[in-house]
């Protein structure tokens, strides 16, 4: 038969197909689903056969509302369709009858697709079921009919095969030589099909010869079959077809990961993308038309951060596009607060100009994205940047209806101009006067002093503790933590306190607690721990023991041992501790899993090894925890006759911010009234305040423990210095939305600013 037979004849059936199609959707939507059902051999005797197939045969059977017809699978006596149209099942078994007998879960999975697919053919159910006799006897008949036979939306038998993996159809198939660059209405060949689908189609069409060059070929959306395997996050797919040394664009569509525009993240899609960026990290650079990179788009907030996670160091974050905008601007236009954090985090510069002679935040204040404007402000855009023209970003407030408010918020970002007075509080401001005289008659003697630093536990708002050491470093125009040599941590505090310790400035352990939210605090509580340990392995180096972690620093961190009762509380140092008693070995305590055990709150994280569970239930503020350390070493020294004994000459302790105070009608915890429903719920409520109040004062980092701190430093005597902001709402450990921590952190800046008599005095003592 030659082709154009052949397209004749499938003109024909097709035509046939569509009508089909039509009724059986007509019949489809009036009738619920038809399931398989078992007919008893007397019930099937009382029917009446309708023709004289032998595989699927059409019956009917009558009762109250007339004659019902069935489709009936005679080798196993199982009606497969039922309908008052004798018409429409008549057709259905002529086109299945043909395909011989199936059984179990065949029988399923073929009236399964025909349900979905109630316009193929019976060559179709065939492919699709991998019916191989029927196959076998239509390529004998005609091959050239079997391998251009499309359905309704155009998809060919061999493609089929593909998507639903029927390796051994598909390998008759090719055997018999159908085309395996032929493409269907989607301009999709086998590749394409095979791509989306099991690895194994995959590997067996590699085989094939010329299969390479289906590689290139680019669907009607342009799309290769890499593209399509990574828009199905298939992850195998994609490494084989990587291992292929499959080209990875640009296509002449656009840049391979405009694939992943509008897509959901999925674990898998991470895998796949992070396979790529270590591949070939420039892949992200690739641009379209419009000079736009991927990193300009739209992304789902995840599968952005999967993009940058491994590529972010060897690319031009701020690459423009034909407009001048870099990923940021376009971000900021759209007023996509998370890609705008996503881009910060990774390194996107805020003062950048675009072709119109803008910022970032120039474009920000124009479209009034308020939260916005906080957060380039709080990751280092520049307020007093001027443009060719010499406006800055106030010239672009001047035309905005919000004027007023963007101007209040760029205000707050500017240093004050004078030193508010500090709140009166004679007693304290005697004392920190006293200490600070005393030290600074002592600062040309031969004294070993050591300044003392201390960090509060609180989840992430960790970003408080990094937002208050950034606005001293803003004030004192350096980094601070070269002025402190004894450090102590709980929790997030514990986190950041190793990290700072190895070097790693402010700004890098911002960065790290926004990428650290994304993929430690995702699913349900508890939190998949491994997630967390991984990252802080990489962060301090999986061998990395805490006597390696501090260098001439000495650190600790606070743990709690939860496995007895009472729980006992636990130092992990860099150093040997001052108590012969202690006899824990820093040289074999690894740092990430001394984090690790600090961090493990309940009910966020598992306990480690069973039994060590979050400093905070125990030392939530460790200033009281630093001194005694401090106390027992001088003891010690003495104790050995040695002149190492240090004095301290203050000690700075930060916090994780206060929530705001909220009051009950009151507290009563006797046995409710069972007649009262009032009293009942009344009583629920006490209960629940009082859960809350004993956990608020196990984990108390303010009230009594920075008093008993404060006064303990003021009696040596050193100058204290304690900042903690109080927060308009309750941030709980696991908050992960950027513009409640964008909120947060601006709270903390303007905290500071009210703070500024304190900060100055602190700045003028370290650096003096």
């Amino acid at each position: 038969m030659d082709f154009l037979k052949a397209v004749r004849q499938s003109s024909q059936l097709l035509n046939t197909a569509t009508q089909y199609y039509q009724e059986f959707k007509s019949q489809q939507s009036k009738e619920k689903p038809n399931e398989i059902e078992k007919i008893s051999e007397s019930r099937l005797k009382k029917m009446l056969k309708l023709d004289n197939l032998t595989n699927f045969s059409c019956h009917s059977e009558s009762n109250s509302n007339g004659p019902c017809f069935y489709a009936i699978f005679i080798p196993g006596s199982q009606s497969v369709y039922k309908s008052t149209d004798e018409k429409l099942v008549r057709q259905l078994c002529a086109k299945l009858n043909p395909l011989g007998s199936v059984h179990g879960s065949n029988l399923e999975n073929l009236m399964k697709i025909v349900w979905e697919e109630p316009d193929w053919s019976t060559l179709h159910y065939a492919v699709a079921c991998g019916i191989i006799p029927y196959l076998t006897t239509m390529l004998q008949k005609d091959k050239e009919l079997v391998f251009n036979h499309a359905t309704c939306d155009g998809k060919l038998p061999l493609n089929i095969a593909a998507e639903k993996n029927q390796i051994a159809v598909l390998q008759l198939l090719l055997k018999e030589g159908a085309p395996l660059h032929q493409q269907d209405a989607l301009g999709r060949t086998v590749v394409h099909w095979a791509a989306v689908s099991d690895v194994a189609i995959l590997q067996e069409l590699s085989c094939s010869p010329n299969f390479n060059a289906g590689l290139l070929v680019l669907d009607g959306d342009g799309l290769s079959p890499l593209s399509l395997a990574i828009r199905a996050s298939n992850f195998e797919t994609v490494k084989l077809l990587m291992g292929l040394s499959v080209p990875l664009g640009p296509l002449k569509s656009g840049p391979l990961l405009n694939a992943v525009v509008n897509l959901p993240y999925k674990e898998s899609l991470g895998r796949i993308l992070e396979l790529i960026t270590i591949v070939s990290p420039t892949v992200i650079e690739q641009v379209d038309g419009n000079g736009k990179t991927v990193m300009h788009k739209s992304l789902d907030k995840k599968v952005l951060s999967a993009i940058l996670k491994n590529s972010a160091v060897h690319i031009n974050i701020d690459k423009k596009d034909n407009q001048g905008n870099t990923p940021l601007h376009s971000a900021v236009e759209r007023g996509d607060l998370d890609h705008v954090t996503s881009l910060l985090t990774f390194g996107a510069n805020p003062n950048v100009f675009n072709g119109k002679d803008e910022t970032p935040l120039m474009k920000a204040v124009q479209g009034a994205h308020f939260v916005i404007i906080k957060a380039l402000l709080l990751f280092d855009a520049n307020i007093e940047l001027k443009n060719a023209k010499g406006e800055d970003v106030f010239n672009h407030s001047s035309v905005s209806k919000k004027r007023a408010d963007i101007e209040k918020i760029l205000k707050q970002a500017s240093l004050p101009s004078s030193v508010p007075p500090a709140a009166e509080n004679a007693f304290d401001e005697f004392a920190q006067k006293l200490a600070v005289e005393y030290q600074n008659s002592v600062s040309d003697k031969n004294v070993n002093v050591v300044n003392l630093l201390s960090l509060d536990g609180g989840g992430i708002r960790g970003l408080v503790l990094i937002q208050i050491l950034l606005e001293l470093e803003r004030r004192a125009g350096k980094p601070i933590l070269p002025y402190f040599h004894w450090m102590a941590g709980t929790s997030t505090g514990a986190i950041l306190a190793l990290a700072l310790c190895q070097g790693k400035d402010t700004r890098h352990c911002r960065n790290l607690y926004f990428k650290l939210k994304e993929d430690v605090f995702t699913g349900s509580r508890p939190f998949d721990a491994s997630k967390l340990e991984e990252i802080l392995k990489l962060e301090y180096g999986a061998e990395t023991t805490m006597e390696k972690i501090g260098g001439n620093k000495k650190i600790f961190v606070t743990t709690c041992r939860g496995n007895v009762n009472p729980p006992q509380a636990k130092v992990i140092r860099s150093y040997k501790s001052p108590k012969p008693s202690d006899d824990s070995d820093p040289s074999k305590t690894l740092a990430w899993y001394a984090a690790r055990c600090s961090s493990a709150a309940p009910s966020y994280f598992n306990a480690v090894d069973g039994k060590w569970m979050d400093g905070g239930l125990v030392a939530n503020n460790p200033s009281c925890d630093l001194l005694t350390d401090v106390q027992n070493y001088n003891i010690a020294c003495r104790m050995k006759g040695l002149t190492s004994a240090v004095q301290v000459g203050c000690l700075l302790s930060l916090g994780t911010g206060r929530a705001p105070i909220v009051s009950i009608d009151k507290v009563d915890l006797e046995l409710p009234s069972l007649s009262n429903v009032k009293d009942i719920f009344t009583k629920i409520n006490s209960l629940v305040h009082m859960k809350n109040l004993l956990i608020e004062q196990i984990a108390s980092a303010d009230g009594v423990a920075v008093s008993r701190a404060q006064s303990w430093t003021h009696s040596l005597p050193a100058p204290f210095f304690r900042f903690s902001p109080f927060l308009s709402s309750v941030i709980e450990l696991d908050e992960t939305k950027d513009d409640v921590l964008i909120e947060m952190m601006w709270q903390t800046k303007v905290y500071m600013a009210s703070e500024e008599a304190s900060v100055q005095q602190l700045v003028s003592f370290l650096i003096r």
